[in-house]
């Protein structure tokens, strides 16, 4: 993708919304070429769904619906219980692979050009978090196929309401975790780390009645967490944590702070990097 020059690292003031939206749109797909042009990733985005149906399918003979309900909040099993926890948590992952965006243009020296066009920052990020979160969709899509081959579940409209607040939520999650990678840059494995964590505390394979008092307070400021179980409650009757409106209210609230937080971080970021003349160094 040709990136036009520009000897200012601050975005033109005359940078109009067309101009933006053509910008966005180009670095999204630029994103999603990089990586599908190796054939390793589209293997791996079929691969991953796979193997996790594979584990569930064995653990799932190993305890009774009986036992697993006491913990889900329902009669449920535990291959649908991680399906669905697999579908979510592969879109809330996606704002791990933001910062890791970043941090490949940086070690390929292509994150400086981009910050020296009138482009501003925010949407050369929100380009990346887009595409990490469309490249989430692919997988999980594969993962609700597998769902309901599985399983006979219904449409549900509230369901869907959940994962569009979830994806507002991740994005601006991405938009953190994208802004601290461009200010303190080598914090991918850190970040790596923190979404491994995640997965075990959203309660995506493991419920979070099922977690140790002293770790649920960590489990309950995850949007992922509030995101999962309504969908979970939607789709598979289960019971919630709290009362359904206040986890809708949580979901929104949540979604809300990620993206003001992430859009002031960024701005805050792209400021230092102008005045300390910063940009010959990503």
């Amino acid at each position: 993708m040709s990136i036009p020059q520009s000897q200012s690292a601050m975005p033109d003031t005359q940078y109009g919304i067309g101009a933006m939206t053509k910008s966005l749109l180009s670095v999204i797909r630029y994103s999603l070429r990089v990586y599908y042009r190796y054939p390793a990733n589209i293997l791996m985005t079929i691969a991953i769904p796979l193997v996790f149906v594979i584990v569930g399918s064995v653990f799932s003979k190993l305890t009774s619906e009986e036992q697993f309900a006491e913990f889900a909040g329902g009669g449920t099993s535990l291959l649908v219980y991680l399906l669905v926890g697999l579908a979510v948590w592969l879109l809330s992952n996606a704002s791990n692979g933001v910062a890791g965006a970043v941090e490949t243009e940086i070690s390929w020296g292509t994150l400086s050009a981009r910050l020296r066009t009138p482009t501003p920052a925010i949407v050369v990020i929100s380009g990346m978090a887009l595409a990490s979160i469309l490249h989430g969709l692919v997988i999980s899509v594969v993962v609700v196929t597998l769902l309901f081959l599985v399983t006979r579940l219904t449409f549900s409209f509230q369901a869907v309401i959940c994962i569009c607040l979830g994806l507002a939520a991740f994005y601006g999650v991405g938009l953190i975790l994208a802004s601290l990678a461009l200010r303190f840059r080598r914090i991918g494995g850190l970040i790596t780390t923190l979404g491994f964590v995640e997965q075990f505390f959203c309660g995506a394979f493991i419920p979070v009645r099922a977690l140790p008092i002293f770790i649920r307070p960590f489990s309950y400021i995850l949007p992922s967490t509030w995101v999962l179980d309504s969908i979970r409650a939607t789709l598979l009757g289960l019971d919630t944590i709290l009362d359904p409106r206040v986890e809708m209210y949580l979901i929104v609230a949540m979604a809300a702070a990620a993206n003001i937080t992430g859009f002031l971080l960024l701005r805050a970021t792209e400021r230092r990097i102008s005045i300390l003349g910063l940009s010959e160094d990503y």
